[in-house]
């Protein structure tokens, strides 16, 4: 795990339980700097940042260049956590974590985190015509 020393937040618990008995992706969103970020890396393996221009070639480059660069293929007394940071910026982010879930989520447990936004659509976490935009 990433060591960051921080004060144990609400959802540390919540994190913890969800990535030890369920297969689902762990998506993590709010308003901007409230400790989305610094929660997620306590309980991370590994962290992968969009806005880190190296770490965004590692995505663009596909799910088995990703899985290659975690060492999915080497045996582990726990899955590792990979932590995907502001993908929703990525215009193939869907594709990508589809692809990337589909071919490996029985070898490791994916969080994602994400702004909170009124205007989801923009960021194409759900359809337009079921986004509101109040």
């Amino acid at each position: 795990m990433v060591s960051m020393s921080a004060v144990p937040r609400i959802y540390d618990s919540i994190l913890a339980e969800h990535l030890a008995n369920h297969r689902q992706m762990a998506l993590v969103s709010g308003p901007r700097q409230v400790g989305k970020t610094t929660t997620c890396r306590n309980h991370a393996d590994s962290y992968t940042n969009w806005d880190n221009i190296d770490d965004r070639a590692l995505i663009v480059s596909g799910p088995s260049r990703v899985a290659n660069h975690l060492r999915l293929d080497q045996l582990r007394a726990q899955l590792p956590v990979a932590l995907f940071d502001e993908l929703h910026k990525h215009t193939r982010w869907k594709q990508f974590l589809k692809g990337f879930f589909d071919s490996y989520a029985d070898q490791v447990r994916i969080m994602l985190t994400s702004i909170a936004s009124r205007n989801h659509a923009a960021h194409g976490s759900c359809p337009p015509k079921r986004c509101s935009r109040n």
